[in-house]
């Protein structure tokens, strides 16, 4: 199925990291390629106190047991009259369903965040995605990932760490009419158990009228050691008009 979001409002954006890909997977069953893009006006509170242009064009394709996910993200920011791009992201994304329920992950993704302080982020992993619970109008997923991350902030610090990224995901849908989707993520480093992130994004979406839905979004994202000067958490709040085909 895709999508393309027509009008969309953000209240308190976030800036992170961590890309979401379980808000695609509803409805992929079939063989072929869908996708998404999104282009919202929003008002930002916070670290980023901002208007905001994004364009967000996403694309998944399922090739019987194989699955790849290409996103990205990209936000022009008005401050003072002036424009310019602050952040931005591009992330793979490849599933092998090698066995009932258990799925091979394998991701890479580059990143820039100017107002989190982050210059750029390269990052690549491996790791097992398992499901749990499947029924025609639910499912529930967990997945465990190793990954190699290397990051440069806009002060021109550099680290390169192994992190983990565990998430848990709960989606339910009736008759295309209402969706609901919730997926928590929990990053910790291998080096230090005390750097790590956490993210909770939920979803919900309910048919207005044939392909036109109104969705709302919440998220939540916490960093236990941001770049200096730069708050631990960022929360937004999401209203949406979506057209799908």
């Amino acid at each position: 199925m895709k999508k393309i979001v027509l009008i969309s409002l953000f209240i308190a954006v976030i800036s992170y990291g961590m890309v979401n890909t379980e808000k695609l997977r509803m409805n992929i069953d079939q063989t072929g390629i869908s996708g998404d893009i999104e282009l919202s006006f929003d008002v930002t509170m916070g670290n980023t106190e901002y208007a905001r242009l994004k364009l967000e064009p996403n694309m998944v394709g399922r090739f019987e047991k194989h699955l790849l996910f290409w996103l990205n993200d990209l936000s022009t920011t008005w401050k003072n009259g002036d424009d310019f791009i602050n952040k931005g992201y591009t992330h793979l994304r490849y599933n092998w369903d090698f066995a009932p329920k258990t799925s091979l992950e394998l991701l890479t993704q580059g990143e820039f965040n100017i107002a989190r302080g982050l210059e750029s982020r390269f990052l690549a992993g491996a790791g097992f995605r398992f499901l749990p619970l499947k029924r025609d109008h639910m499912l529930l997923a967990c997945g465990l990932t190793g990954m190699f991350e290397y990051e440069e902030t806009t002060d021109g610090e550099i680290t390169q760490i192994p992190r983990g990224s565990t998430y848990l995901n709960f989606s339910a849908w009736k008759d295309d009419k209402i969706s609901f989707s919730n997926t928590a993520y929990f990053q910790p480093s291998f080096e230090d158990f005390e750097d790590y992130r956490i993210m909770d994004e939920a979803k919900f979406a309910v048919t207005i009228f044939g392909n036109l839905s109104l969705t709302f979004t919440g998220t939540y994202f916490f960093d236990s050691q941001p770049p200096e000067g730069i708050k631990k958490y960022d929360f937004s709040l999401e209203n949406g008009l979506e057209y799908s085909f």
